[in-house]
């Protein structure tokens, strides 16, 4: 690990999370490791927008008059956060020594092992020494319900959205793209429909998108004036809220038209059964093919890039037929 690249620092950092003993030669590693391995971490999720605001930050480092705050930044590169912390470093000559520079600061360990956040970004410049690791939670209502307390539904389901607590959701590229797809085909047709006349159905738009997927679901909306209206109707729907609050899914698409006033969403779990084999206990070969199955435990694959372009896809149908349908004719 002597390259210190971005891509070495992630893949350290995601390393060091998964497995601490990678790092077991840091000079703090003894007194920390307990705290290091209990919860287990899961690896970081790479995020676009994020890395461009670390880029764009760890170039300031330099001369940093007059830059926008941290939020600002984030904001500033697209990335709707909640929550959100910053690591940076500077004169390390490698990813290993910089991630465990981190790993002996106690605030900088914290922000590394959170497991409030779940996407990255990294900026870096080896040649002159500066690094900016960004870490951010989104999808704050997930996290924390309260966020919509004046909802008028509130009040009679706040249990259910709060135990058990749930992670939030990973905004994935391919899942915006057919969100987005989907709902240029609701402003297109005027009409919320999850499939309107001639669209793909959403499995098949998934596919298109190049998001490989195992159970799927899909939130759609119509006629709302904000963000907040919108979630708020879904969190009030019994079907839209077990969408949106299964702990089944971990990825998710938008797709909006806000002058047309339709919405998608798409929410995914990909690679299930690498996860958990027994969710395809039902195979007509699961006796035979357990043990390998479950032995070493698999992590899921990272595959960043599709059903946001199925979520639009289908959005587009529904603006074209002004149908708000799952699959249009």
């Amino acid at each position: 690990m002597r390259d210190s690249s971005r891509t070495k620092i992630l893949a350290c950092t995601n390393a060091v999370r998964v497995n601490p003993d990678v790092l077991s030669d840091a000079s703090c590693f003894a007194s920390v490791q307990a705290e290091l391995k209990n919860p287990p971490r899961l690896p970081l999720n790479y995020d676009a927008n994020l890395t461009a605001a670390a880029v764009y930050h760890n170039n300031w480092m330099v001369s940093l008059s007059g830059e926008p705050s941290l939020g600002d930044r984030a904001d500033m590169f697209g990335y709707d956060w909640w929550r959100i912390a910053e690591n940076v470093a500077a004169g390390y000559g490698s990813a290993k020594s910089v991630v465990s520079g981190w790993l002996c600061s106690s605030g900088h360990r914290a922000n590394m092992f959170s497991c409030s956040y779940v996407d990255i970004g990294i900026g870096s410049d080896p040649v002159a020494r500066y690094y900016t690791q960004i870490l951010a939670c989104t999808n704050a209502v997930r996290v924390n319900p309260d966020v919509l307390s004046d909802a008028s539904c509130f009040a009679s389901v706040q249990a259910e959205l709060k135990n058990p607590p749930r992670l939030p959701l990973n905004s994935n590229a391919n899942l915006t793209a057919a969100a987005v797809y989907h709902n240029n085909w609701m402003v297109s047709y005027s009409t919320m429909s999850h499939q309107l006349s001639g669209e793909p159905s959403l499995g098949n738009r998934a596919d298109m998108f190049g998001y490989d997927w195992w159970r799927m679901a899909e939130n759609i909306a119509a006629g709302y004036g904000s963000a907040k209206s919108v979630v708020s109707g879904w969190l009030c729907s019994s079907g839209h809220r077990a969408n949106m609050f299964s702990c089944s899914y971990e990825d998710i698409g938008i797709g909006s038209d806000p002058v047309a006033r339709y919405y998608t969403q798409i929410l995914a779990c990909t690679n299930a059964v690498r996860v958990n084999p027994d969710v395809l206990s039902d195979a007509s070969c699961f006796a035979s093919v357990q043990a390998e199955l479950k032995n070493p435990p698999r992590l899921p694959l990272n595959f960043n890039a599709n059903l946001t372009a199925a979520a639009v896809y289908h959005n587009n149908w529904m603006v074209s037929y002004s149908t708000m349908s799952h699959q249009l004719d």
